[in-house]
């Protein structure tokens, strides 16, 4: 069964033993004989433990990644579009180049992760912690990022047009060259924040916290200006 999909399937009756699983696919809904562990078969799917392994250049579409721990991997360039990566653990992981437009990553961890060029159109981001993380040149037009966690990220000449930013924290971040056109920054703290030549036209600021931002050269035109904190 190496490589087989067998998501959505019902194997409460198949006759497992023997059976190698090297790189199949399951997901929540994939129903296991008693006592059979999908954790620990090589395969792909939901709370499997990935870390520090290399991945680089898999297709993964669409593919139930929850909960996984991919902490440390290597996923350079893979394919991850319309995955569910929700509360999956990629702290130091390796996702440069790295498709993941449509992923839902609500509150994964992607502390540190490395994620310069990736592609996070589109992508579900709500309370994910992504403190540290390298995130230059990445595509996050349209991402929802409410509540994240972006404190100390690298987020220079970043993607961020129409992105959901309410309440997110971007304290000491650097989004130098940034382009963040019509993106919502509701309650953002932006404290300490690196803005030089960033782009925030038509952005909406109302009640961001600006304190000590550096906003040299940056294009400030935009939504509930005269309410952020500066």
């Amino acid at each position: 069964m190496d490589r087989a999909d067998v998501r959505s399937a019902n194997l409460t009756n198949a006759s497992v033993t023997g059976v190698t699983w090297v790189e199949a696919r399951f997901d929540r809904q994939t129903v296991w004989p008693e006592s059979f562990d999908p954790l620990t078969k090589g395969m792909y799917g939901p709370g499997v433990n990935y870390a520090n392994q290399n991945l680089s250049g898999k297709g993964f579409y669409g593919q139930d990644f929850y909960g996984a721990n991919l902490t440390g991997a290597n996923l350079q360039g893979c394919d991850l579009r319309a995955t569910d990566l929700r509360t999956a653990n990629f702290t130091n992981a390796d996702l440069r180049g790295a498709n993941l437009e449509g992923a839902n990553l609500t509150g994964a961890c992607l502390e540190r992760a490395n994620l310069p060029e990736a592609n996070l159109h589109n992508t579900n981001l709500t309370k994910a912690n992504l403190s540290c993380a390298k995130l230059s040149a990445a595509k996050l037009t349209r991402a929802n990022l409410t509540g994240a966690k972006l404190s100390d990220a690298d987020l220079t000449v970043g993607k961020l047009s129409e992105a959901d930013l309410t309440g997110a924290n971007l304290k000491w971040s650097d989004l130098s060259g940034a382009n963040l056109t019509e993106a919502n920054l509701t309650g953002a703290n932006l404290i300490r924040a690196k803005l030089t030549e960033a782009k925030l036209s038509e952005a909406n600021l109302y009640r961001a916290d600006l304190s000590d931002a550096n906003l040299e050269w940056a294009i400030v035109t935009g939504k509930q200006i005269g309410r952020a904190h500066v």
